[in-house]
């Protein structure tokens, strides 16, 4: 009897402090968005995500709908810069990506949009 009495507080206590997901923001209203890679940088996340406007580029979320925005157009207009994450050192994402000129450059991030060199 007491490992049901236990099971039923656990499913309750797990249902009580369930969270439902809700959309962030609609990156893409025309249509879906695909993300390629996703990697948390200091507590928030930087995504690269094909929004159909500016290809596939940087974005950056704190996890609220105002702070999740493109980050940075590294390939400027719909070209796709197609960031590939190599990893977070002191607190920065270095990541290869493609500028337009047809040869992927090492690039790094701190989370903000004149941090990303």
């Amino acid at each position: 009897m007491k490992k049901i009495l236990y099971i039923i507080i656990l499913f309750s206590t797990i249902k009580l402090n369930a969270q439902i997901p809700t959309l962030l923001k609609d990156i893409n209203p025309n249509g879906g968005s695909t993300i390629s890679a996703a990697i948390g940088l200091n507590g928030n996340a930087i995504l690269a995500i094909n929004d159909s406007t500016n290809g596939n580029e940087l974005w950056f979320t704190d996890f609220t709908q105002n702070g999740t925005y493109l980050l940075k157009d590294i390939n400027v207009g719909n070209g796709s810069s197609n960031p590939f994450f190599i990893g977070v050192i002191n607190s920065k994402l270095v990541f290869l990506a493609n500028s337009g000129n047809s040869k992927n450059t090492l690039w790094a991030t701190d989370g903000t949009t004149n941090g990303t060199i």
